[in-house]
């Protein structure tokens, strides 16, 4: 498998997450995997950041 560098900003992901982004859809957007999205949500100690309805 593939190791895709994730190029996100904690800045930027919370941003798209105020749209009421999925992880999914960021994944797709930035061109990774949603598993690349979690690690890199680890990495960055990016707590969970619920959808607003």
């Amino acid at each position: 498998m593939r190791k895709v560098e994730v190029n996100l900003t904690v800045d930027d992901y919370l941003k798209m997450k105020d749209k009421n982004m999925l992880d999914s859809e960021i994944a797709a957007k930035i061109g990774c995997s949603t598993s690349g999205i979690s690690n890199w949500k680890k990495r960055n100690k990016v707590v969970r950041v619920p959808v607003k309805k």
